[in-house]
């Protein structure tokens, strides 16, 4: 992807063509590649490097570029995507840019074989792994390689091998600070990495927590994930404002039991302050009675979007408050009059924003009045959307699409 906004100013363009031109026999055999490289130097934005086949020829090829791209101003991309990669490829990539393995000219390209920053101008770094880790070391990817990165994507396929420490499933991301840091995007998460993601990335903006499709459940990853990680992840995080986490929660404890009531207990003990900035908060996949909701969007009163899953009307009470081998049934929570009480008096002066609910699943007790009375604590809402529900539940849905519009003809309702 190219862009003649690459650069601000023309001494910028000017100087970038000026290292392309020093070094034309390695980049241009002829004077029509040259002004291709010109143009690419001046005005690439965004590179994209497959790595699944990788010949002798096309390795010199691809592992040229990325030493291009990311330990010269040649190139400079501000973005940078590698598919189809394995851990292997990234270690052999930062060892040729270190050692210098394809024997390029360094005072001609600004090149300084073996120092620690790379990436200068890089902003987004996106990797779709096919490994994290192997019998060496784990993903060499840290804040002193790339002290500006401002984005950092990770894909991968779950073939882990949960043997290595916790904290060693992510290699060096955690090994010192990232101070620039806005996004992140990891395929899985746990207990121990949500303390390591609050110490080292303390300016994270947007955390987003996606599996690969058809591996939400984790049953790959052993390593805990419960609710009160998830909570102090949306309430510690000062810069945060949107966090998603499309993952179960893995628990300890014989299944099923309910855990609609996770995310209440881990309010018991309340934030130190609300966090307004969180504009979306979606976990798709955590089950929240209405308790869990209200109580929540307390300490969030910025959220304009909220995405959760309905509670397991099949499973067992788990948690006080219900007695051992009771049907988790109820879609209220414990003490929801209170709760309720408390959130409309909360909010009396200045309403909650939240604009738009995404509910996963379906319970008989959405047609309670408990329903209705929480939908009102929310003036602004516009749209309740229903996804995970069985064909056999449509007909329900729609009956109670048809009575909450009654209500609130403003309230868009939809199956989606």
């Amino acid at each position: 992807v190219f862009s003649v906004h690459k650069f601000r100013t023309a001494q910028d363009r000017n100087q970038a063509t000026d290292i392309i031109a020093q070094v034309p026999e390695l980049l241009a055999p002829s004077a029509g590649v040259q002004q291709f490289y010109e143009h690419r130097c001046r005005y690439l934005e965004h590179v994209v490097m497959s790595m699944d086949s990788m010949n002798k020829a096309e390795t010199y090829t691809k592992y040229k570029y990325l030493t291009l791209a990311l330990a010269t101003p040649v190139l400079a991309p501000r973005t940078l995507t590698i598919v189809n990669c394995r851990l292997k490829h990234v270690r052999a990539i930062l060892n040729c840019i270190d050692r210098n393995a394809l024997g390029l000219p360094t005072e001609a390209l600004q090149y300084q074989p073996g120092r620690l920053e790379l990436g200068q101008g890089l902003q987004h770094l996106h990797l779709k792994m096919t490994s994290l880790y192997d019998e060496l070391t784990g993903l060499p990817i840290s804040a002193a390689r790339f002290p500006g990165l401002a984005s950092l994507i990770i894909e991968h396929s779950p073939a882990l091998d949960n043997s290595l420490a916790d904290g060693e499933k992510f290699g060096q991301l955690w090994e010192t600070r990232w101070a620039a840091l806005k996004r992140l995007q990891l395929p899985f998460l746990s207990d121990q990495h949500a303390a390591l993601v609050v110490k080292f990335m303390p300016a994270l903006e947007i955390l987003s927590v996606v599996p690969a499709a058809g591996f939400e459940g984790g049953a790959e990853y052993p390593d805990q994930l419960g609710a009160s990680t998830v909570v102090k992840l949306a309430t510690q995080m000062a810069q945060l404002r949107h966090m998603e986490v499309r993952s179960a929660l893995r628990l300890r404890g014989k299944r099923p039991f309910n855990m609609a009531d996770q995310v209440s207990q881990a309010l018991r003990r309340p934030p130190m302050t609300p966090r307004p900035d969180v504009k979306l908060f979606a976990v798709p996949l955590v089950h929240m009675d209405l308790v869990s909701v209200v109580r929540l969007l307390t300490w969030l009163p910025g959220v304009e979007q909220l995405e959760f899953q309905l509670p397991d009307m099949h499973a067992q009470a788990a948690t006080a408050g219900r007695a051992p081998g009771e049907p988790a049934h109820n879609l209220e929570g414990v003490a929801w009059a209170e709760e309720h009480a408390r959130f409309a008096q909360a909010f009396a002066q200045t309403p909650h924003a939240l604009q738009a609910v995404v509910v996963t699943g379906y319970h008989p007790d959405l047609h309670s009045a408990a329903v209705t009375d929480f939908l009102r604590l929310f003036p602004d809402l516009e749209s309740l959307a229903f996804t995970g529900v069985a064909r056999e539940d449509h007909a329900n849905i729609d009956q109670l699409a048809g009575v909450l519009t009654a209500l609130n003809p403003d309230l868009d309702v939809a199956i989606v």
